[in-house]
């Protein structure tokens, strides 16, 4: 039994698999290998843990994307008989404890190959309960059944995320940096709501929680989730200085799909949008640093993701058009890949950084005039190096981790 899914670090695709081999907790386990496309290889395999394993054994998982839960059957864990159908949510080794699907999608005959629809309405299952289409060997054979999950409510959650000024980041912005989304140095009483700022959804508390899902503010700094109800569950801000910014809220005892409303939050911000780093230029066909772009390179990109040290960025080097488009991206792929390798020499962990070459696919200004003529200043635009903020180390790392942990608890007590 086989079953695809994605993990939520780089979206990797992720195969979940049942297979009996030796390292198990009993008899067939569910164990997982990641596609890692680079290299056109699948990882080592590794068990999925106990939360989800049991003594006896697992088939038929079943991996939903969208709400991050794996279904699966098990004749290993205290049911109603036979195989049942049971549920987890997470990823990877990263796993909330197994929950018995309950009576009447479980009967004490076997119940497997369970399977939901997109949007969470219509669950498949197989079984070989009395009721088959068999009416001379009632339980003889597997048929299909369809759950309906109409009358199961959604919660709705929202919230909005605001900017909490930081002169000082801002500042460093102003002085190394150029872009339409970095503020003027004046002063401002209006609260700013941010657009395009991340917030992620987990199961569990503070202490221990498992990713569900993320969104980003629109423009006007709302989000949104689904939530179940009976959890607990944590809200993760991104928040450039200290990435450590949750709230906590519940969903137990709630009845009616009324929406919790989070209260406004605000966080230390720097834009999405890409800036161009003031005053890198290069010779034709140059990609080495001088003495002049390490002295550019301390006072601006070092200095900010030391003041920022939450931040992944992605440093992205552009070319004119002169010469070739495969000797333009190579050019720009060098000269990006050597700021990175000095931002790391100077202190700077390589998970937060990433270095991409675009060569002239992305002009910001034309390099000939109408008449085909040169245009000098235009290409001296497109010859430039751009910082863009992509993440944040607290949304990558942390519920990613794919060792198996066996000792989940999901109470904020």
């Amino acid at each position: 039994s086989v079953t695809v899914g994605n993990e939520s670090r780089r979206n990797d695709e992720v195969l979940y698999y049942v297979t009996d081999r030796p390292g198990g907790r009993g008899g067939l386990d569910i164990w997982y290998t990641i596609y890692d496309a680079k290299k056109e290889i699948w990882t080592e395999p590794k068990n999925g843990g106990g939360r989800i394993n049991s003594p006896g054994d697992e088939m038929t998982p079943y991996f939903d994307v969208t709400s991050r839960t794996l279904y699966y059957s098990s004749n290993g864990f205290a049911g109603f008989g036979g195989y049942d159908i049971y549920y987890s949510i997470g990823e990877l080794g990263r796993w909330t404890p197994a929950e018995n699907m309950g009576y009447p999608i479980n009967s004490s005959y076997d119940d497997y190959h369970f399977s939901i629809s997109d949007d969470g309405k219509l669950g498949l299952l197989a079984s070989n309960r009395p009721g088959s289409a068999s009416s001379a060997y009632p339980s003889c054979c597997d048929d299909l059944y369809a759950v309906d999950f109409e009358n199961i409510i959604e919660i709705p959650v929202a919230g909005r995320v605001f900017e909490i000024e930081d002169k000082e980041l801002q500042k460093l912005l102003r002085e190394g940096f150029s872009g339409d989304a970095i503020k003027g140095s004046q002063d401002s009483i209006d609260v700013h709501f941010i657009e395009g700022s991340t917030v992620s959804l987990f199961v569990g508390n503070t202490n221990e929680k498992v990713f569900i899902a993320t969104t980003e503010t629109d423009e006007n700094g709302n989000y949104f989730f689904n939530v179940s109800a009976d959890r607990e569950y944590v809200l993760q801000f991104e928040h450039v200085r200290t990435g450590s910014a949750m709230i906590p809220f519940s969903t137990k005892g709630i009845t009616e799909p009324d929406t919790i409303k989070i209260d406004d939050y605000g966080v230390n911000y720097i834009t999405k949008d890409p800036l161009i780093i003031k005053n890198i230029y290069y010779d034709y066909g140059k990609y080495k640093l001088t003495p002049q772009h390490r002295e550019i390179i301390d006072k601006a990109i070092l200095k900010l993701l030391k003041e920022a040290p939450e931040i992944i960025v992605e440093i992205s080097s552009h070319t004119d058009n002169h010469g070739s488009a495969d000797f333009n991206q190579k050019l720009s792929q060098k000269r990006a890949d050597e700021i990175i390798n000095y931002l790391v020499k100077n202190g700077i962990e390589k998970t937060r950084l990433e270095g991409k070459g675009f060569g002239f696919e992305k002009p910001i200004a034309p390099n000939t005039h109408p008449d085909g003529s040169d245009n000098p200043d235009g290409r001296q635009l497109n010859r430039r190096t751009e910082f863009r903020v992509v993440g944040s180390l607290e949304h990558v790392i942390d519920y990613s981790s794919d060792e198996p942990d066996d000792d989940f608890d999901d109470t904020n007590e």
